[in-house]
């Protein structure tokens, strides 16, 4: 597909995409919800650094009695 030839096109898209945005965030704010009450709670970025935390300790306890051994 030729991305120049059609950038006419992408441009249009992207717009649309942007007006249907506003329109949501005007509809929620008619609502009484607020103009941004949908959002990402990033829940699985803390459960990520959990387990590599733990990942790291039981590696250190590791290195640790190898070190003790010898």
């Amino acid at each position: 597909m030729k991305f120049i030839e059609s950038r006419k096109k992408f441009y249009a898209l992207s717009l649309i995409v942007i007006i249907i945005g506003l329109l949501a965030m005007g509809i929620n704010g008619a609502r009484g919800k607020g103009f941004f009450e949908k959002d990402i709670e990033f829940t699985g970025v803390l459960i990520f650094n959990s387990i590599l935390k733990n990942l790291l300790q039981m590696k250190l306890k590791q290195n640790l009695q190898r070190l003790q051994q010898m």
